[in-house]
């Protein structure tokens, strides 16, 4: 079922009008500015059954990804519950892209800021490429609005309601064949790749930064 609410949300740098999604907070215009009936969004059914939880109430939060060499969407666990929905927190609506962001952040040591969009006042979060890349103008995912700041920065929601600590890496080289897990629990600062910790990978008999691979693995979710 199409439950989508579509928005006019200004114009983009060629001038064609710009349309978004405010219940599945995605693009909801064609490439000639088109407005769509229905968004972009491919996991609409995550925000069906919205789970509503008080910030006090949550005393962990994880990301399981069973290989992200075929599939980039994840498994949350919430107090080692599996959640398959966004995630409510008072006005925030988080789904599994933004908790990415948050763990592509943290693994990049970034001090994530409280940003508020000045169109709707909703807070902000940034993923993919965002999520490591200091910058001024932020995309609204409440209301599809480009927005300034005066100094670049990285916003994400979760900085609102807990203390997020850095990932915390180790010397050591992983070699990834055919299988590369992710394992990442937030409130600890821990990340796992094939159940093990490293801050290096071997692919394909090269070597890479877990940070440098990571960072542009997810640069595309947002």
């Amino acid at each position: 079922m199409n439950n989508c609410d579509v928005k006019y949300c200004g114009k983009d740098e060629n001038g064609k009008p710009r349309y978004w999604c405010t219940t599945h907070k995605d693009v909801a215009s064609d490439k000639d500015g088109n407005k769509l009936e229905e968004c972009l969004c491919t996991y609409k059914e995550i925000y069906d059954n919205k789970v509503f939880m008080k910030k006090e109430d949550i005393k962990s939060i994880k990301l399981k990804y069973e290989n992200v060499l075929d599939n980039l969407r994840p498994r949350i666990f919430i107090n080692d519950k599996q959640e398959n929905n966004a995630l409510k927190i008072k006005e925030s609506l988080l789904d599994f892209k933004d908790i990415a962001g948050l763990m592509i952040a943290k693994l990049n040591n970034i001090d994530l800021e409280s940003s508020y969009c000045t169109y709707c006042g909703m807070p902000h979060t940034d993923d993919g490429l965002f999520a490591y890349t200091p910058h001024a103008r932020h995309l609204c995912q409440y209301c599809g609005y480009f927005y300034n700041v005066d100094k670049p920065n990285i916003g994400n929601e979760f900085a609102l309601f807990f203390d997020i600590p850095n990932i915390k890496e180790e010397d050591g080289i992983i070699e990834i064949e055919d299988k590369l897990a992710l394992d990442y629990d937030a409130f600890n600062g821990i990340l796992l790749i094939n159940n093990k910790k490293g801050n290096t990978l071997k692919i394909n008999n090269e070597e890479i930064s877990v940070k440098d691979y990571l960072n542009k693995l997810f640069k595309d979710e947002y």
